[in-house]
């Protein structure tokens, strides 16, 4: 199954709309209003959090927050299955690291048949992956570029 990001953005949007209204309710069911000024004689949010029940709404918001951060990852499962439903019918060439400058943004492949192919970091594709390991097996396609062949939607094999 492939990653949907829109939807993983969909859902930690509405998280985060959801959750300020929840934190509301929560201060509103303790009878609680807190303020945000700082007094001399230890009343405002200071007070609040407190007391006894200051910290539980706190605890029960921090958990729901923290929960909001994590419920995109948690929902979208693992992407190794991703990576090995792409490799499964795959037609495009293997080859391995040469190296790679994440610096410079570019390296070189060694193909199968023992030449070396140039590779740009925008032809990697993936989420976050804009960089290539000395020694990693990688598919990619061949194509012609100004200067020679070059390497095209450079995967990692996994």
């Amino acid at each position: 199954m492939k990653d949907n990001n829109s939807v993983k953005m969909m859902i930690a949007v509405i998280a985060g709309l959801i959750l300020p209204i929840v934190l509301g309710v929560a201060l509103s069911l303790f009878g609680m209003q807190p303020t945000f000024s700082f007094m001399a004689d230890g009343s405002g949010l200071t007070s609040l959090l407190t007391s006894g029940a200051g910290i539980g709404v706190y605890l029960i918001t921090a958990a729901l927050f923290i929960l909001a951060g994590f419920l995109p990852a948690i929902l979208s499962g693992s992407s190794e299955e991703s990576y090995e439903e792409d490799n499964a019918n795959d037609e495009r060439e293997s080859g391995i690291v040469k190296w790679f400058n994440p610096n410079k943004g570019f390296g070189f492949i060694t193909r199968e048949g023992g030449d070396d192919i140039f590779v740009h970091f925008r032809s990697i594709r993936g989420r976050g992956h804009r960089s290539l390991r000395q020694g990693q097996k990688v598919r990619f396609r061949t194509v012609e570029g100004d200067k020679g062949l070059q390497a095209e939607d450079v995967s990692p094999v996994r």
